[in-house]
């Protein structure tokens, strides 16, 4: 069923093919749009002014993002003049991310990516914030390489968890939470699920056989979180997300115990933004 309402396009539909778990987790996120918007960190203006140099964005160029989730890259690129089809599967997100966006040239699609339709040579840029490792991702590369005009790019990126000697310490005290009380779910999970292994996910772009001029940038910034705004985030997390109420209940009051005896009560996380972009070069 295809709707139009206020010039931001929806397309509904049934999820994509996908295996049953990473089905399910992705749909995770669809619950509470706005409380994962608050929470989850930005990307750095840096990291966009790069995309727009390295891919040679012009005035008119035409932009297609994977997952926009509730639209913060989405938004981004919408006030830097850019037009943009955003596919979102989620359709509490779609929403989401259509209001915000509305009064620019962006069109929300609430369509699993692996079931979109797309014009050949159609996009100059192709994009992924936090999103690409919820996709098939051969299957998606294919696709993403008919989208892109014969000079166009694909650019993915996402936040790591950086664990520092500094950090080390309080990363290691939460963990015994986690053990204590949510032996279930690893903080090691949400980094096996992601791209954040950056070697990779570059060996697959350059296995691919369909991209050339692979190159990374990396972002460095530090987040302040009391327990309040840490759980928060934490609730963001799909592993959280579906964790039983019993645990989750008995996890985050042993987080919210263990802050609030370190100093300030407020803990420090570092995180490194991790792009990486290619070009359009190689044939298929």
């Amino acid at each position: 069923m295809l709707l139009r309402n206020e010039g931001n396009l929806r397309i509904t539909c049934n999820p994509g093919n996908v295996d049953e778990e990473r089905k399910r987790l992705r749909m995770s996120f669809d619950g509470d749009p706005e409380a994962y918007d608050r929470a989850r960190p930005g990307y750095p203006e840096q990291l966009y002014s790069d995309i727009v140099s390295e891919c040679g964005l012009a005035e008119h160029s035409r932009l297609l993002e994977i997952g926009c989730g509730t639209g913060k890259a989405t938004l981004a690129f919408a006030r830097r003049g850019y037009s943009v089809d955003a596919v979102e599967i989620g359709a509490h997100m779609a929403e989401f991310a259509a209001e915000k966006t509305a009064g620019y040239h962006v069109n929300i699609l609430n369509v699993p990516f692996e079931e979109l339709n797309v014009a050949d040579s159609a996009y100059d840029l192709v994009f992924a914030a936090t999103s690409f490792h919820w996709i098939d991702r051969q299957t998606s590369l294919t696709k993403v390489k008919r989208a892109l005009t014969p000079r166009g790019h694909l650019a993915v990126f996402w936040h790591s968890h950086l664990i520092t000697g500094e950090t080390r310490q309080m990363f290691d005290t939460l963990q015994q939470a986690y053990d204590g009380k949510a032996p279930e779910i690893s903080r090691s999970t949400v980094r096996k699920q992601a791209e954040s292994s950056s070697p990779e996910f570059q060996v697959a772009l350059q296995e691919s056989g369909l991209f050339g001029n692979i190159r990374r940038r990396s972002y460095r910034f530090t987040e302040n979180y009391d327990a309040d705004t840490y759980i928060r985030l934490l609730s963001t997390y799909s592993d959280h997300i579906t964790l039983g109420e019993r645990s989750k209940s008995s996890l985050f009051a042993e987080i919210r115990k263990l802050i609030g005896e370190m100093p300030g009560g407020r803990i420090t996380k570092e995180y490194e933004t991790v792009l990486f972009i290619a070009s359009n070069m190689a044939k298929v």
